[in-house]
Formats: structure tokens, sequence, C-alpha cells
């Protein structure tokens, strides 16, 4: 059986994610998107790029995998709750998962992820 050998992520590596230009873009049009009413269309490209760019701050504020971020549903989105850490963030319960112990996993978002999540669910995802 083969061995698994990852290294664990250091603040370095997400340093050098966040230099990357797909993680760039993504940021330029979050920016953008602040403060605006209309959205100009979004090409699949830069849709793609920004729904990474969340996935990958959502998996390294929670430290979960994939999976659970796959299954959250937007009316689960919709009805979190104020996050006890943050007051201006929020707390999702993801309640189909595949853990063990079959139990709804809780996702937290600080207040600058719940605006990039707001952001996105209001213009990019159609």
């Amino acid at each position: 059986m083969a061995e698994f050998t990852a290294k664990p992520l250091t603040v370095a590596d997400v340093e050098e994610y966040e230099n990357f230009a797909s993680c760039r873009g993504a940021l330029c049009l979050l920016s953008e998107l602040m403060g605006q009413k209309k959205l100009r269309t979004v090409e699949n490209s830069t849709f793609t790029q920004v729904r990474n760019y969340l996935i990958c701050k959502m998996i390294l504020r929670n430290a979960q995998r994939g999976g659970v971020l796959a299954n959250m549903t937007s009316g689960e989105w919709l009805t979190g709750k104020p996050s006890k850490e943050d007051s201006r963030g929020v707390s999702v319960t993801v309640s189909k998962t595949k853990t063990g112990h079959k139990q709804a996993t809780v996702l937290d978002f600080d207040s600058h992820l719940k605006s990039a999540m707001d952001l996105y669910f209001k213009n990019v995802r159609h």
C-alpha cells in the first residue's frame, strides 16, 4: 500500500498562491464588484477563477476537505447564522457530509470571506 507523504501547507504556500495570475484576476473582479449595482457579463474563465479562489480560501479558513464545500447548498449559505468569532462573519451548517459520525459540519466565514461570498452569490453565480 502506498504511503501518503504530502507536506502540510505553510504561510509561504498561501502567499505563493495569492501571487498566481488566476488568484489576482479573481481578486480584481471581486474588487470591481464592490459598490456596483449591476455586473457586466462574466466569462466562464472568470467565473472559474473566482469560484476556485473562494474554494481555496474556504478550505484554508476551515481546514476541511473539498467534499464539505461541494455539498454546501445555496440554501445553507443563505440561512447562515452570525459567527461567534467575527461579528460581521457567518457560520454555515452543512448537513450533507461524509464523516464517520454523520454529524453536520459548521463552516466559519470571517467578514472578508463573507463579503466575497455575498458578491459571488449576488453577481457571479447565476
